[in-house]
């Protein structure tokens, strides 16, 4: 059985990960990092996540020839990403995000923009690649990033109207649903406090808005989440009861777990069961890139509490 192909666009980034103990300071009054380490992030999460949970991916941007993009790129091809279509700007200096963690879900986030990118096309070349794929997934920073801004409205509608499945996930601070994106997109991925905001807290205002949205999944943390598709009521899927050590990447791990599981012919209460195990075992481990769960690690939670 092929694997499942997963493009995604934009997002490339490196976080430097931070972890700060409040009762811990130095002399001087001044806390002490506990921990520390430099990893794939953004959209690399995501990334990772789906290679290693049995899907194909592809990764679509332009980044810096640095060494941290570098690093970046071996990282994601070791894990066995494709990573033909990422273009590297020599001299060019790769984004970034300086993360540091209070507590496991308090971060705090001091991007680094990097060095302005060339502006990306969606060009007969990439036409080319992504007729190859099923499936483009969005993440809504891509979006605010104006050398990419108008490829991912342009990959995103001509993927939709080449029949493969759009998926998104709009991030904080995206704003209002924008019509650049919504009649192209099959799924969304959402926080309450992001469905509150794009449809006023019902997904019938989402189907409502754009007839091409068949699915919109609320992402509840470990109250687990709850499957939203057309025509059918609402499906709620309990979260995993963990030790929580760090948050970070565990949205992103999530949504490559429950995309491989719809595009799988998984029930919509299995995908969410998955995608919450997937999320959960993220969770328990600080950072995300490199430590972002694996199969096994997902199954094997999943099988715990099925014997439970």
């Amino acid at each position: 059985m092929s694997k499942i192909r997963i493009a995604t666009i934009g997002y490339l980034i490196s976080d430097w990960l931070m972890s700060m103990e409040e009762s811990s300071h130095s002399i001087g009054g001044h806390p002490e990092l506990s921990e520390l380490k430099i990893e794939p992030g953004g959209i690399c999460n995501f990334l990772i996540a789906g290679q290693r949970l049995g899907g194909e991916m592809h990764a679509l941007d332009a980044i810096g020839a640095d060494e941290y993009g570098l690093s970046m790129l071996r990282i994601l091809e070791n894990e066995g990403v494709d990573i033909s279509q990422v273009i590297q700007v020599a001299g060019s200096r790769s984004r970034s995000v300086v993360v540091i963690g209070k507590s496991a879900t308090d971060h705090e986030y001091y991007p680094f923009a990097g060095d302005l990118m060339p502006k990306l096309e969606f060009s007969q070349n990439w036409r080319k690649y992504l007729n190859k794929m099923d499936v483009l997934y969005i993440d809504g920073f891509a979006l605010r990033q104006e050398y990419i801004h108008s490829a991912v409205i342009d990959t995103a509608r001509w993927m939709a109207k080449a029949g493969k499945k759009v998926f998104f996930d709009p991030g904080p601070g995206v704003g209002e649903p924008s019509n650049e994106v919504l009649p192209w997109v099959c799924g969304l991925l959402l926080t309450e406090e992001e469905l509150l905001q794009w449809g006023k807290g019902s997904a019938d205002e989402l189907f409502l808005a754009s007839e091409t949205i068949q699915m919109v999944v609320t992402k509840q943390g470990q109250e687990g989440c709850t499957v939203f598709s057309r025509g059918n009521a609402p499906v709620k899927c309990p979260g995993f009861a963990v030790e929580v050590r760090d948050t970070m990447g565990a949205g992103d791990v999530f949504n490559a777990a429950f995309i491989l599981s719809t595009l799988a012919g998984k029930s919509s209460f299995e995908c969410g069961r998955f995608a919450n195990a997937a999320g959960a075992a993220k969770v328990q481990k600080f950072g995300a890139g490199k430590n972002v769960p694996t199969l096994d690690e997902v199954e094997k939670l999943v099988g715990k509490v099925n014997r439970e």
